[in-house]
C-alpha cells in the first residue's frame, strides 16, 4: 500500500510532467494610466539566440506612431543599442497621430520594441546586451494620457525561438490605476460583502 506522502510525491510529478513548458525568457512592459500621467514599467529577461542582429539605434523614453502602420514604444534611459528581427506577433498599437512623444523622465535599461519597420517587427535593446540578462526599465509622461501619447489599449504579444531558447515580449497597455480615495472605498466594499456574508451563514446554521 503507497503511503499518503508517497502518492503526493506521484501526484506532483505527474502535475509537473503535464504542464506546459513556459518561455524561457519573457520580457513584460505594462503602460497605465496614473492619475494624470502615464506611467511604462517593464521587467525580464531576452533570449536572443534565435534573433538578429539587423541594425542599430540611439533612443530614449518614447512612443511613436507614423500613419497607420508603423508604431514604436521605448522605455528607459538608456541611448544607444542592437536592433533584433525574427518575432511574429501583433502589429500597430498606436494610432495615427504621426507624432514623436518623449518621455519626461526616463530609468533603468532601454528596450523597446517596433513593428513594422524596414526590417519587420524589431526589439530594441540597450548596447552590448548578454542573452538572458536581468532588465528592468521605466518611463514617465506628465500630464498625459494614454490616448494623448498615441497608445491604444490591449495585450500585444510577440514571440520567436522555440524550445529552450523561446522568448516572449508582451505589452500591456490601459491598466487603470485606482486613485488613493478610490482604493480605499472599494475595501470598504470588499469588508461590507464580507460581513454580509458572515451574517448569512450565521442565518443558514440557526
Amino acid at each position: 500500500m503507497i503511503s499518503t506522502k508517497a502518492a503526493r510525491a506521484v501526484l506532483m510529478g505527474g502535475a509537473m510532467a503535464l504542464a506546459p513548458v513556459a518561455a524561457s525568457a519573457q520580457y513584460v512592459l505594462t503602460v497605465e494610466q496614473v492619475g494624470a500621467n502615464v506611467v511604462a514599467t517593464g521587467s525580464g529577461t531576452i533570449d536572443t539566440t534565435d534573433l538578429s542582429d539587423v541594425n542599430s539605434h540611439n533612443l530614449y523614453g518614447s512612443v511613436f506612431s507614423y500613419g497607420s502602420a508603423e508604431s514604436l514604444i521605448f522605455t528607459g534611459s538608456t541611448m544607444g543599442g542592437g536592433d533584433y528581427n525574427g518575432l511574429t506577433g501583433a502589429n500597430v498599437f498606436t494610432t495615427d497621430l504621426g507624432n514623436l512623444f518623449y518621455a519626461t523622465a526616463s530609468s533603468g535599461d532601454g528596450v523597446g520594441i517596433a513593428t513594422p519597420g524596414r526590417y519587420g517587427t524589431i526589439l530594441l535593446l540597450p548596447d552590448g546586451y548578454v542573452s538572458g540578462a536581468l532588465l528592468s526599465s521605466a518611463s514617465t509622461w506628465d500630464d498625459a494620457t494614454i490616448a494623448s501619447i498615441g497608445l491604444l489599449d490591449g495585450t500585444y504579444v510577440w514571440t520567436w525561438g522555440s524550445g529552450a531558447d523561446a522568448g516572449s515580449f508582451t505589452l500591456d497597455v490601459g491598466a487603470q490605476v485606482p486613485e488613493p480615495a478610490s482604493v480605499a472605498v472599494f475595501a470598504l466594499g470588499l469588508a461590507g460583502l464580507a460581513a454580509m456574508r458572515r451574517r448569512a451563514a450565521g442565518a443558514r446554521a440557526d
